[in-house]
């Protein structure tokens, strides 16, 4: 159950959400993914929950950054010891992870 503070952060995003599926030209299928970051916590849309209904439901779930961030690292130790094929595959999608955490 969110509190009030999260959902006056969560309100106005949850609006956006909605707004940006009801247009056909910016969302294919569930819609994709909106976020927000907030006192060390990343709000991402949830997997299988459709943008067009986050004025209706909760469909946003915290992600701790700072976990996030410590996996990141963890991930650079195990990349190192991959094969030269399956670090590339590694190296990419940490470093969209990273960027996103970054923002």
């Amino acid at each position: 159950m969110l509190d009030e503070l999260q959902r006056a952060l969560l309100q106005p995003l949850a609006i956006l959400s909605a707004r940006i599926r009801k247009e056909p030209l910016l969302t294919q299928a569930a819609g994709g993914n909106t976020s927000i970051k907030s006192d060390g916590v990343l709000w991402v849309k949830a997997s299988g929950k459709w943008l067009a209904r986050a004025e209706d439901e909760q469909i946003f779930v915290p992600v701790d950054l700072a976990g996030v961030r410590r996996r990141i690292a963890a991930a650079r130790w195990i990349r190192s010891s991959l094969k030269p094929s399956r670090r590339r595959a590694c190296k990419d999608c940490v470093l969209r992870l990273r960027r996103r955490c970054m923002r």
